[in-house]
């Protein structure tokens, strides 16, 4: 049986890791960004995501207060080549929108868009975009993932689940949203990632993260998400013993 601190600990690490994945994707990366994948530690987990997390930690590793300046210099230039389309022809680019890669003509603001606007506001939680990006961009979905699972670790949450199965209906709607949002797309975005050339590797290796976590992330989604009903089950079935017994005594 899952315990409150690991469902905690859980929650927490899922939160960390959506929250710095979104910020590889929302701008181009600083100084603070680079120490957070220094730090990043994910040795124990399975092969597909510890490669490319040990690739874009041994680049940040290699970068020194010498040479800072200049690396910060091009990975903003592969930023802009990748996700902003600059300086290359028409297509080659992956564009991170929801939209572009779920709309049939790859235009921005369309039914996607729409989708996980609506998703925010049923959750309540409030998502501003920042100016010049529309709330289908990768970032911002991550960032939502990011404030699912830290809700998911709150004090409140778990105490809230103990009773009111608040914490599995939130399982379930994140492992919905990743389903029907994030992973209809971000593997084709990635893809496209991958096949652009001429840059410094490391949004390839981000991409490569990127699409990993998500997989097993809906894997530990699935697997929390049966584990607690069948906690659930069995709770149910020893008040049902209980109150049997309790109806017996009575007769």
């Amino acid at each position: 049986m899952t315990t409150t601190a690991d469902l905690r600990a859980i929650a927490d690490s899922r939160s960390t890791l959506y929250k710095l994945l979104s910020r590889l994707y929302l701008e181009e990366v600083d100084a603070e960004t680079l120490k957070a994948l220094c730090a990043l530690q994910l040795e124990n987990a399975p092969e597909a995501i510890a490669e490319p997390a040990a690739r874009l930690r041994a680049r940040c590793e290699a970068m020194t207060d010498k040479t800072l300046e200049a690396d910060l210099e091009a990975l903003a230039v592969d930023y802009a080549r990748i996700f902003l389309g600059a300086g290359v022809a028409e297509g080659d680019a992956a564009i991170p929108y929801e939209s572009v890669y779920t709309s049939p003509q790859r235009l921005l603001m369309q039914n996607a868009w729409e989708s996980v606007r609506h998703a925010y506001l049923e959750r309540g939680i409030a998502v501003k975009p920042r100016i010049g990006l529309y709330e289908d961009h990768l970032g911002i979905e991550l960032g939502f993932m990011a404030s699912l699972a830290a809700r998911d670790g709150s004090t409140e949450s778990l105490q809230a689940s103990a009773t009111s199965g608040t914490l599995l209906e939130g399982l379930r709607f994140e492992e919905a949203f990743l389903r029907d949002h994030l992973l209809r797309w971000v593997p084709r975005l990635a893809a496209d990632v991958r096949r652009i050339t001429g840059t410094t590797g490391f949004y390839q290796d981000a991409a490569d993260l990127t699409e990993a976590w998500l997989a097993l992330d809906a894997e530990t989604l699935r697997d929390l998400k049966e584990e607690l009903q069948s906690d659930e089950a069995e709770e149910d079935e020893v008040h049902e013993e209980a109150s049997d017994k309790t109806t017996a005594s009575d007769d």
